[in-house]
């Protein structure tokens, strides 16, 4: 349940970090290559990224870019954003530069949320000044 001043809003990622509490030595996602984590792993990470997003500013509402690889990390991310209130944005970079920063412009996201390895974002001009 999030609260936004006095109301409670249904928040389905609090519903969905209930079920990993419940399960927390429990695979949760196995990547390609063997790396793995239990429930009770995504659940701290989780609770830990929600945490400093919300110590960097994002309210609820703010849209979020998401540009995280699948499996652990995008799980992480994207359970952590919809925790806090934020709303994820998910763009596929690979669509050339033109349409990508005119889909991020479009989308006015508040965060933008990069895994180190993906380089590609930081190619795209203007982005930085977003």
């Amino acid at each position: 349940m999030l609260i936004l001043g006095t109301k409670q809003v249904m928040n389905a990622a609090s519903t969905f970090m209930e079920i990993l509490s419940d399960r927390s030595d429990r695979i949760a996602i196995v990547e390609p290559g063997g790396r793995r984590i239990t429930y009770g792993g995504l659940l701290k990470r989780t609770c830990a990224l929600e945490s400093l997003l919300r110590r960097r500013g994002l309210n609820p509402g703010d849209r979020v870019v998401l540009q995280v690889p699948n499996g652990i990390a995008f799980a992480v991310a994207s359970i952590a954003v919809l925790l806090a209130g934020g709303v994820p944005l998910l763009l596929e970079p690979g669509m050339g530069e033109k349409v990508y920063l005119s889909r991020v412009r479009i989308a006015a996201p508040r965060f933008l949320l990069v895994h180190p390895l993906l380089l590609r974002i930081d190619r795209v001009p203007g982005l930085v000044a977003l």
